[in-house]
């Protein structure tokens, strides 16, 4: 693995646990977007970025590695049926981790 992949996908992983901590409610509420969100989420961290289930979980509230086994599942399942109002939330979250990127972080 090249170096400047490897810097990327740490500052991603640390853009997204700030994002997550910004957004409180994606680890503790039980609403379907939120849930569809943390779906999201759980992908993008363990199957996008190459980290661990155990990871994503620890940054998602403490979830064990077979309820992110199931987000990841059911995100897959969502994205093939082409489910509407997961495609929304899908793209919401991109945009909302972009504005973050742009607008909203501070390296340490």
């Amino acid at each position: 693995m090249q170096s400047g992949s490897y810097e990327t996908r740490k500052l991603d992983i640390k853009l997204i646990k700030e994002f997550v901590l910004a957004n409180k409610k994606l680890t503790i509420t039980q609403q379907r977007e939120v849930v569809m969100a943390r779906r999201y989420l759980a992908y993008l961290i363990s199957v996008k970025l190459g980290h661990t289930l155990r990871l994503a979980g620890e940054i998602l509230g403490g979830r064990d590695h077979t309820t992110m086994v199931a987000a990841i599942k059911r995100h897959y399942e969502a994205t093939e049926t082409k489910d509407p109002v997961y495609i929304d939330i899908k793209n919401s979250i991109q945009k909302d981790i972009e504005d973050f990127r742009n607008y909203g972080y501070q390296f340490n």
